[in-house]
C-alpha cells in the first residue's frame, strides 16, 4: 500500500517523539540560570583543571622560602693509610712505612638571613693515631661560631627576597587568570542557556505552524469533497504540513544539542545526565534600554582578570630585572669565626678543654670573586630586560583589544536591542496578516496558497524575532565580559579558600 509523505514524516515524528519518551524516564530538570551557573562552577571539568593552577603555584611561594630555612649538617669519617718511606728514613728511625688511622665527626647548623647574611654554629672533633704517637688516641676538638656578610652580590632583602616575591606574583597571576577562566564558564553557560531557550521557543513555533498546516490540509479535504475545493489546494496543503513537520523535527534536533552543550558546562558525568531532560525555568525577558554606564571603557580596565595578570607578570618580570641587575656584581664576602679548642687523650675531656675557653680561635677576612667578563649574568640581564619590554607591550596591546572590544560589544546591543524592535513588529503584522487571510479564506476569497505562504513568513518572522531576542541577551552578556563585570552581576563572589579562589553564585565560599 502506497503511503503518503504525510504518513511518513508523521510516522518519522512519533518515532522521534517515543523515542524521547523512553529516554526521558528519568524526571525532566528544572533549571534556573543561577543554579545552571552554579553546578558549572561546582562540576565544570574545565574549572576544575584551571583551579589546579593557583595550587601549584603557591608551592613555588613555599620552594622559595626554603632559602631561609635553617641547614643542620652531620659528617663523620674514618680512614687509615700506610705510606712507605725511603731507605735513609729507615735507617734513621726504623720505621718501613708511615702509618695512620683517622676519625673525624662534625655537627653544625647555617641560618641564612634575608639580609644574605648566614650564620653558622658548629662543632667538630678529630682523633689522630699514627706512627709517630704511637697510635695512642689524640682528639682534637673545636666549638664556634660563624658568620659571612655579602656586600654587595646578594646583600640586602631585595636580592635576597626576589624570588619570594617574584613567586607571589605568580599566584596572583595564576589567581587571575583562574577568575578569568570563571568569567568565560560563566559565558559559555549563560550563551548555552539562551540558545536552550531559544530553540525551546522556535520549537514551539513550528510545531504552532504545523497545527496550522494540518488543519488546513484537513479543511480543504472537506470543502474537496463539497465541491468547493480543486485537489491542487488539498496537495499544496499536505506538502506544506509535510515541510512543517521537517521544521518541527529539526527544531527538536537543535534542541537536543543545546541540552548536551548544556550538560557539558554543568556536568562532571556527562552520560549520567543525557536521559534528564533540561527545562530551563528562566524566560527571555523583553531587552532594556541600555544603560551608559555598562559603555565605560575603564571599567573593564579595573575588572578584566586576564588584564590583571598581563600586569601581574609585568611586576613580576621587573623583579626578575633587578634581581639579575644584582647578580652582575662582584662577590664580596666578610667572613669571620670565633670559637675555642681543645686536645686531650679523652673525647670527653677534650670538649671540656672547649668549654673551659682556655684556647680561643678566630679570624676574619675578606672573600672576593670577580667572574672574567660574567657572560652568563650579563645575557640573563638583557634576557630579563627583554621579557619586561615584551610583557609591557601586551599589557599596552591588551588595553587596546579590550578597549575594541568593549566597544563593539556596546555597538552590538545597541543593534541587538533596534533589530529586536524591528522584528517584534513584522512578526506582530506578519501573524496578524496570516490570520486575517485564514478568515479569507473561509470567506471564499483567498487561496490555500496564499494562507500557507503567510502562514510560513509568519513563523519565519516568530524565528528572527526569537532569535533577535536571544542574540540581544548574548550581546548584552558579551559586553559584561568585555567590561570583566559578568561575574558579578551573575552573582559570583569570590573568597580564597587555602591555596586558590573558589567561588559561587549568589553565596560567598570561604
Amino acid at each position: 500500500m502506497k503511503r503518503s509523505p504525510t504518513f511518513i514524516l508523521a510516522v518519522l515524528l512519533a518515532l522521534v517523539t517515543a523515542t524521547g519518551a523512553r529516554a526521558q524516564e528519568t524526571p525532566p530538570l528544572a533549571l534556573s540560570l543561577d543554579e545552571a551557573i552554579r553546578l558549572a562552577l561546582e562540576q565544570n571539568l574545565d574549572l576544575a583543571i584551571e583551579r589546579v593552577t593557583p595550587q601549584r603555584a603557591a608551592t613555588n611561594i613555599l620552594a622559595a622560602r626554603a632559602a631561609f630555612d635553617p641547614r643542620l649538617n652531620l659528617n663523620a669519617r674514618y680512614g687509615e693509610t700506610s705510606t712507605p718511606r725511603t731507605s735513609e728514613q729507615q735507617a734513621a728511625d726504623g720505621f718501613p712505612a708511615f702509618k695512620s688511622r683517622n676519625a673525624t665527626a662534625s655537627a653544625g647548623v647555617t641560618q641564612p638571613t634575608v639580609l644574605g647574611t648566614e650564620i653558622g654554629l658548629s662543632a667538630n672533633t678529630a682523633n689522630r693515631m699514627n706512627t709517630s704517637n704511637s697510635f695512642e688516641d689524640e682528639f682534637t676538638s673545636f666549638a664556634g661560631a660563624s658568620i659571612r656578610h655579602p656586600l654587595l652580590k646578594n646583600s640586602g632583602p631585595t636580592a635576597n627576597r626576589a624570588q619570594i616575591r617574584i613567586a607571589t606574583k605568580g599566584k596572583e597571576q595564576s589567581d587571575a587568570a583562574f577568575l578569568n577562566r570563571i568569567d568565560l564558564i560563566v559565558a559559555d553557560v549563560h550563551r548555552a542557556y539562551y540558545e536552550l531557550l531559544f530553540s525551546i521557543e522556535d520549537r514551539q513555533s513550528k510545531q504552532k505552524s504545523l497545527r496550522l498546516a494540518e488543519q488546513l490540509k484537513k479543511d480543504n479535504e472537506g470543502r474537496l469533497e463539497n465541491g468547493t475545493m480543486t485537489p491542487l489546494d488539498v496537495a499544496q496543503a499536505r506538502s506544506e504540513a509535510a515541510l512543517r513537520m521537517s521544521d518541527v523535527i529539526q527544531a527538536q534536533l537543535s534542541i537536543d544539542q543545546n541540552q548536551n552543550r548544556l550538560r557539558r558546562l554543568i556536568s562532571r558525568d556527562f552520560q549520567s545526565t543525557l536521559n534528564q531532560r533540561i527545562d530551563p525555568s528562566d524566560p527571555l525577558p523583553p531587552p532594556d534600554t541600555l544603560s551608559s554606564s555598562l559603555v565605560d571603557i575603564t571599567l573593564a580596565l579595573q575588572n578584566r582578570k586576564d588584564y590583571l595578570a598581563l600586569q601581574r607578570q609585568a611586576e613580576a618580570d621587573g623583579l626578575r630585572v633587578e634581581f639579575t641587575k644584582n647578580q652582575l656584581l662582584p662577590q664580596v664576602d666578610l667572613e669571620g669565626s670565633y670559637g675555642y679548642n681543645g686536645l686531650e687523650s679523652d673525647l670527653s675531656q677534650s670538649f671540656n678543654r672547649v668549654v673551659d675557653t682556655r684556647d680561643p680561635g678566630w679570624f676574619v677576612g675578606l672573600s672576593v670573586e670577580i667572574p672574567w667578563g660574567n657572560q652568563a649574568e650579563k645575557a640573563r640581564h638583557e634576557d630579563a630586560k627583554l621579557l619586561k619590554q615584551q610583557t609591557l607591550l601586551r599589557v599596552k596591546n591588551t588595553e587596546q583589544q579590550i578597549m575594541l572590544e568593549v566597544d563593539n560589544a556596546a555597538k552590538a546591543v545597541d543593534s541587538a536591542w533596534k533589530k529586536y524592535e524591528s522584528y517584534l513588529v513584522a512578526s506582530t503584522i506578519s501573524a496578524q496578516t496570516a490570520s486575517a487571510e485564514e478568515e479569507k479564506l473561509k470567506a471564499g476569497i483567498s487561496t490555500s496558497y496564499t494562507v500557507l505562504q503567510l502562514q510560513r513568513d509568519a513563523t519565519a518572522a516568530r524565528t528572527q524575532e526569537l532569535r533577535a531576542l536571544a542574540d540581544y541577551h548574548i550581546a548584552l552578556m558579551n559586553l559584561r565580559l568585555a567590561q570583566g563585570i559578568l561575574s558579578p552581576v551573575s552573582g559570583v563572589r569570590v573568597e580564597a579558600r587555602g591555596n586558590a579562589p573558589e567561588t559561587t553564585p549568589a553565596a560567598t565560599v570561604r
